[in-house]
């Protein structure tokens, strides 16, 4: 009986380890990778904020009017490069990381500070508006880090 027990939660664990892959997927890995080293920007932060923002739905609009995988307004897109089109999914992820890494120099590194821009703005950050939202979205986002580090980039040591 105890056998059986522990085969039926290895089976669980299997079953909840498949929904969670499947839940954090690995879109666009290679070219987020290699954009991200290119500026400097940790992959798996880069990895978490399309997961954040888009649910890697390329064509997702938000109601604001940001667009694609990264969620970026096109006023910020026209203003970072006139030559990248922020509907075209490799070209919104460069647009994005080399948002996110202009708010990282802004903010001296501040991760927390650089993320929560990302989301209401440099602006609104600074005039203390959507605050608690930009709370809220710093933690959504590392908490899906943290979910991503562990499923893909955790090792175990084993004895």
């Amino acid at each position: 009986m105890r056998l059986l027990v522990f085969v039926a939660s290895i089976g669980m664990v299997h079953l909840a380890l498949s929904i969670l892959y499947e839940a954090f997927p690995l879109m666009y890995y290679d070219e987020i990778v290699e954009t991200s080293r290119r500026y400097g920007i940790d992959p798996v932060m880069v990895l978490s904020v399309v997961k954040v923002e888009s649910g890697f739905d390329e064509d997702a609009v938000s109601p604001a009017g940001a667009i694609g995988l990264m969620q970026l307004m096109r006023s910020t897109a026209s203003w970072l490069s006139k030559d990248l089109d922020p509907k075209d999914p490799l070209q919104n992820i460069e647009l994005g990381v080399m948002y996110l890494a202009h708010l990282l120099k802004m903010y001296d590194g501040n991760v927390k500070m650089a993320l929560m821009a990302y989301n209401v703005g440099p602006g609104h950050l600074r005039d203390g508006k959507f605050e608690s939202s930009a709370l809220r979205y710093y933690t959504k986002v590392m908490t899906t880090y943290r979910i991503y580090w562990m499923l893909y980039f955790l090792k175990f040591s084993q004895s």
